[in-house]
């Protein structure tokens, strides 16, 4: 039997009306899901804005819209940093280097201002961090620290490279916290006193080391003396190295039975590089030997 075309035509029109009808529900899903994940994402937005970790990672995740992606990432690092020790760190670090500059403004010497710096940051070997980068920055910080306090222990003519390898560090450390983590980059003085100063700090540190090397050497066991009067000796070395220096000597003189009977300081200034030098010194009437210790200095 053949379909009249009336009726043809009827089943066309529904054909397209249920067409139309699924066209249209598939598009208003979507729609709803697209409002869905901006709604989300808006309020993982604002969880996030108010430190609520929690509620920000729960919003976040299999959240497929935007930067959500970056923001899930973003939010568990922080969750994990207030957590943990590293938040902790970076205040308490923070106010132990402003503290310890105000303190060597007031003259307070390297014992006073490491031993506070350390009474400060001590606890933080021990403690656990999320970010395994500032741990290792922290531990750093106080290996520089620990070379500064070992440096006051040791004898004179020792502590001057120990206590320039402890600041290196320690100087180098506090621009990475800067450059890594934003550390006072907002301190003027901060900035102008340690972050700038650090690049010098570490070259000086490589100086001295050259310097040290080459005295050494020359100014070791078997270093000559010349007389030159009755109360006067001399000591000659050459400069090798390409760095102009001063240099502190400071002597111990005995008697014939090993008693200390005088100690003197000489400061000699200027010293260029590649250059040799006359030292002269003062020696007692009735000192039979002298030990000495020298420390370099730079402008």
């Amino acid at each position: 039997m053949k379909k009249s075309k009336k009726a043809i035509t009827i089943i066309v029109s529904l054909t397209i009306v249920i067409a139309t009808v699924i066209s249209l529900f598939v598009v208003n899903s979507q729609t709803n899901i697209f409002a869905s994940d901006k709604t989300k994402y808006n309020l993982g937005v604002e969880a996030m804005n108010s430190s609520n970790w929690d509620n920000a990672i729960e919003l976040f995740t299999d959240l497929d819209y935007a930067d959500s992606n970056e923001l899930l990432e973003k939010c568990v690092k922080e969750k994990g940093m207030n957590e943990n020790a590293d938040y902790k760190f970076l205040e308490s670090i923070s106010t132990s280097i402003l503290k310890r500059y105000a303190k060597s403004k007031d003259d307070d010497g390297l014992e006073s201002c490491v031993d506070y710096e350390l009474q400060m940051l001590e606890k933080y070997r021990y403690e656990l961090f999320y970010d395994n980068r500032l741990k290792e920055l922290s531990t750093h910080y106080l290996e520089g620290l620990d070379m500064e306090k070992e440096s006051i222990t040791l004898p004179k003519g020792e502590q001057q490279l120990k206590k320039y390898e402890g600041t290196s560090i320690r100087f180098n450390t506090l621009k990475s916290l800067t450059d890594e983590y934003g550390l006072l980059k907002n301190n003027n003085e901060y900035m102008s006193e340690y972050y700038a100063k650090a690049e010098q700090q570490e070259k000086e540190y490589e100086m001295l080391k050259t310097i040290e090397t080459d005295l050494h050497k020359q100014l070791g066991d078997d270093l000559e003396v010349v007389y030159v009067d009755e109360t006067t000796y001399r000591i000659s070395f050459h400069n090798h190295t390409d760095y102009t220096f001063n240099m502190l000597m400071g002597f111990t003189f005995y008697d014939e039975n090993g008693t200390i009977i005088d100690t003197t300081e000489e400061y000699y200034k200027n010293i260029k590089g590649n250059t040799k030098y006359n030292l002269d010194f003062y020696f007692p009437l009735n000192a039979e030997r002298f030990d000495y210790y020298t420390e370099e200095y730079f402008d």
